[in-house]
């Protein structure tokens, strides 16, 4: 009980004590509404991420390809847990629009079942 009463009197007497304590409450409220947002923030990125690639991925060293990519993938099927396995095509590329513009871009492939492994067909909107 003291001590209420001591920092009610020191608060009573100085203006600076209130600014102070209001600073260190807006500071305290900033970053409690920053954390959340950004955790929220975070959860939709992972979420978009694992939407269109799936839980792993394996890459091969050479930019020609991936050898026996067929073999590995029916030993990768066999596993448990393992739902479904798909090689994506993943190589680069040079657009030409009507003579203008040649712009490089970067060219991805999906097999049929690609739907089995993550959420890719689910983005996609189409007409028909």
């Amino acid at each position: 009980m003291y001590k209420l009463l001591l920092i009610l009197k020191y608060l009573g007497k100085r203006r600076i004590a209130w600014v102070s304590l209001g600073a260190v409450t807006l500071c305290t409220a900033m970053v409690l509404i920053v954390i959340s947002v950004m955790g929220g923030w975070l959860n939709m990125f992972r979420e978009s991420v694992h939407n269109m690639s799936g839980d792993i991925i394996i890459h091969g060293k050479s930019i020609t390809g991936f050898g026996q990519y067929q073999a590995m993938i029916a030993e990768i099927k066999k596993l448990k847990g393992v739902k479904d396995a798909a090689p994506v095509l993943h190589t680069f590329g040079l657009i030409n629009i009507i003579n203008r513009t040649r712009n490089p871009v970067q060219v991805y492939g999906y097999p049929d079942n690609i739907g089995n492994v993550n959420n890719f067909s689910k983005t996609l909107h189409l007409n028909g």
